[in-house]
């Protein structure tokens, strides 16, 4: 991909045209992307029921949930993977969880690289 004024585009162009096709990108995304959110939550009934609710009042839909194999605690982590529209939609999402009773904390996922 390059921009109409880049000049290895460009130069490319002039070498080899047929191999250029021209595209627009979209002023919306056109569909929603999967991120996974993990919430820290108190245990106690009624829980799992709030923070999915918490989710779907902030207009996201719940693709999976893992809970893990752990026997519950007092605190547990659920991985939600939520379909969001962009950046800003998963911060509303995020804002949504962490006003919701029971919740200890919400944040995107991010995995540990090594």
């Amino acid at each position: 991909m390059h921009a109409d004024d880049c000049p290895t585009g460009k130069r490319l162009l002039a070498r080899d045209s047929e191999r250029f096709l021209p595209v627009e990108w979209a002023d919306e995304p056109v569909r929603p992307f999967e991120t996974v959110v993990v919430v820290t939550v108190t245990n106690g009934k009624g829980v799992l029921a709030r923070v999915a609710s918490a989710i779907a009042a902030a207009e996201a839909d719940i693709t999976h949930l893992d809970m893990g194999d752990e026997p519950a605690q007092t605190a547990t982590d659920i991985r939600f993977s939520v379909a969001v529209r962009d950046r800003q939609h998963l911060a509303e999402v995020l804002r949504s969880l962490k006003r919701t009773s029971s919740v200890l904390k919400a944040q995107r996922y991010k995995p540990v690289k090594t």
